[in-house]
């Protein structure tokens, strides 16, 4: 088959790419009058009719269609982008041969890479495939042009290319060519030289392509989104190991938890983690704060009107259930209560993705962004994204400096998270702010939007949070043990179950309340109850959870911390942290006072007034029948002496000086208090 009939059996219309009005006037003149000598050919015109008609003569109609009719490197006509001027269609090959030449000699070595290729295809495959893994093989590494030029160049000495030929008889070894080749692997496809070139690229490399992702969310609540984001700031902790004498420590590490609403926008909920990681508690008290709605603003702070977390500004949207929720792959989004036991209870999708792909919580992140430049970064004791961006100097003398404590961190964070809910935004919220955008759904009458709720029976288990247990009952009448179960390294009993030795080797449901461990719930295997079971020994008298717990055990097992306080081992851990200044100590300490801080009751007025805030002024003291009083009062109610309290971290360990000179029985022995009748 001729080209000519060739032509003729093609659409041709289907190959014509060009807009000729882009073109400039002399190549447009050129271009115009190829194709139309081609679309003659193409109707059915002789050569002669065709020369005559265009003045292209038969043999350059002959190029022409076969230039039209050649493929290109993708298998595809090339078609009228072949009749442009100066288009070539394939690349330079050199036919002669090399010859030898001098040192300084210019000149020669047209297609001298071309031909090397050609002459070592395995040094093509290998280096190709070498520079688009680059960004996997070689994560954060400056993709280093000349590192590059080094890889080929051993490879062509793999390959038994002589020493004599290029690129190793040059001055330069061939470094002009080979960068210029490596650029044209690399540019080959925009996703290899996004990776390859910049450090963000792999993550910013799938985003803007057009192409839609698999799950979009089109109604409120139907995407949310959860990361953390550790604080770029050093802040100072206060605690009071003596009365009236303050001691400040400075953390340096710690996170924000933040849980946000894909079509809307709005911040669900926020949460300090003060510790060196984020654990799956920390992931399961954020979730369920965010469904419940229980955000509440604090009454010493101004909050702008009508602001807050969205299930507070729109009442509606409380106990909302998640479509699916997005994760990013940290170990505690993994653990079992998170992915399993919460999923299920809440009635939620896990999505975690890829690893290393952030832009999936596009909206989270930005969030986080703008806490960063618009807040964090501001203060004088921040630390910066990096060394080189944003950190203040000196950080940890300005945090004591100017006293950049936890607390005022943590309100002013919420009253800008408050105000963010009601701050308008571009784009699929049409310039309304997510709690106007959500409030506007709700009260659309043209098309009526349902938000889907839980049922009562999972808001109850929600606000629960009890997790669940399987514990043996331990016991021995012969040894005089009395039927037990241990929990975490601590024995739990009852008076019904320490006189039911019937139950000794019985498998219990316990249902535990990680936020206070004291206590928790006996469940028979008949699903019949039998009442609280209490925490024995020096783990009974102050709250802890489940995390403290571990963490005191961990401590304790390790011997970095003594049991000073034997009624009380919280309180002692907590005077050891007092005692320490790292800086995981240090995150440790605040987590503990914000834990404590919480479990205490509310009181407007402490038990006793008077009593003096500094070490060694006159104060008006609690008797020792008082006292008694107050510890009565304690083992009825669990409460302690310090739950009464003006201030919101205040101090566990009473004026040891001062108690001493009340009564001779009570003194002072290696920070705790120890009657000697013990």
């Amino acid at each position: 088959m001729n080209l000519r009939t060739e032509l003729r059996l093609l659409n041709v219309e289907e190959h014509l790419y060009i807009e000729p009005h882009a073109l400039e006037a002399t190549d447009r003149k050129v271009y115009m009058l190829r194709l139309e000598a081609v679309m003659q050919v193409y109707q059915g015109q002789t050569s002669k009719e065709v020369y005559l008609s265009t003045g292209i003569p038969p043999s350059d109609q002959s190029r022409m269609i076969k230039r039209f009719l050649s493929l290109d490197a993708n298998g595809i006509l090339f078609g009228d982008r072949a009749l442009l001027p100066q288009f070539r269609i394939k690349p330079y090959e050199r036919t002669k041969e090399f010859a030898d030449t001098h040192t300084q000699q210019q000149g020669g070595l047209s297609g001298v890479l071309t031909k090397t290729l050609e002459n070592y295809p395995e040094v093509k495959i290998k280096y190709e495939k070498f520079v688009t893994e680059f960004h996997r093989k070689f994560k954060g590494v400056r993709f280093d042009r000349r590192f590059m030029a080094a890889k080929f160049r051993s490879l062509l000495a793999e390959a038994g290319a002589p020493s004599t030929s290029w690129p190793f008889n040059k001055a330069g070894l061939g470094l002009r060519s080979i960068e210029k080749y490596t650029n044209e692997i690399i540019c080959s496809e925009f996703s290899v030289a996004a990776k390859s070139l910049g450090l963000e690229g792999a993550t910013h490399a799938t985003l803007g392509t057009g192409v839609e992702g698999l799950v979009l969310a089109s109604m409120p609540y139907d995407i949310i989104q959860l990361d953390a984001y550790k604080i770029d700031k050093m802040c100072v902790i206060e605690t009071e190991p003596v009365p009236g004498v303050s001691v400040s420590r400075v953390v340096s590490r710690f996170w924000l938890l933040g849980i946000i609403d894909t079509t809307s926008q709005g911040v669900l909920n926020s949460q300090f983690v003060f510790s060196s990681e984020v654990s799956a508690r920390d992931i399961e008290r954020l979730i369920t704060d965010a469904f419940l709605g229980n955000w509440e603003p604090k009454s010493y702070l101004c909050y702008p009107p009508g602001s807050g977390m969205l299930a507070y500004v729109v009442p509606e949207a409380k106990y909302a259930i998640f479509t699916s929720v997005y994760f990013d792959n940290a170990m505690a989004h993994h653990a079992e209560k998170i992915k399993t036991k919460l999923a299920k209870l809440l009635g939620f999708s896990s999505n975690y993705g890829q690893l290393g792909r952030p832009e999936r919580r596009s909206i989270m992140e930005n969030t986080f962004k703008q806490i960063a430049h618009q807040f964090m970064h501001r203060i004088p004791s921040t630390t910066g994204s990096n060394p080189r961006n944003g950190r203040a100097e000196n950080p940890e003398q300005s945090a004591e400096k100017y006293n950049v404590s936890v607390k005022g961190a943590e309100d002013a964070l919420d009253v800008w998270l408050a105000n963010y809910n009601i701050t308008p935004k571009q784009g699929g919220t049409f310039s309304l702010s997510p709690a106007e955008y959500l409030r506007a759904l709700i009260e659309n009458k043209k098309q009526r939007f349902i938000l889907p709720k839980a049922s009562s029976n999972v808001v109850e288990q929600a606000k629960l949070l009890h997790d669940v247990e399987y514990c043996i009952v331990r016991g021995s009448a012969e040894g005089g043990i009395a039927p037990h179960i241990t929990l975490d390294k601590a024995r739990y009993t009852s008076p019904f179950l320490a006189n039911s030795l019937g139950l000794i080797g019985t498998k219990l449901m316990i249902k535990v309340n990680p936020k206070d461990m004291r206590t928790v719930e006996a469940f028979l295997p008949s699903g019949e109850g039998i009442g609280t079971l209490t925490v024995l020994g020096y783990w009974r008298n102050t709250p802890h959870s489940r995390a403290t717990r571990k963490a005191i055990n961990q401590a304790f097992y390790a011997r970095t911390f003594e049991v000073v306080r034997k009624d009380d081992i919280v309180l002692s851990y907590f005077n050891s942290l007092v005692d320490k200044s790292g800086k995981k100590d240090r995150l440790e300490l605040y987590r503990l006072m914000d834990e404590l801080d919480c479990s205490r009751a509310p009181q407007t007025e402490p038990l006793w007034e008077g009593v003096s805030d500094n070490l060694g002024a006159k104060a008006e003291l609690p008797t020792i029948q008082e006292l008694k009083e107050i510890d009565s009062h304690k083992q009825l109610t669990g409460t302690n002496i310090n739950d009464y309290s003006h201030t919101p971290i205040e101090d566990f360990n009473l004026n040891f000086l001062d108690l001493a000179t009340l009564d001779p029985s009570v003194q002072q022995r290696g920070g705790g208090i120890i009657d000697e009748d013990e």
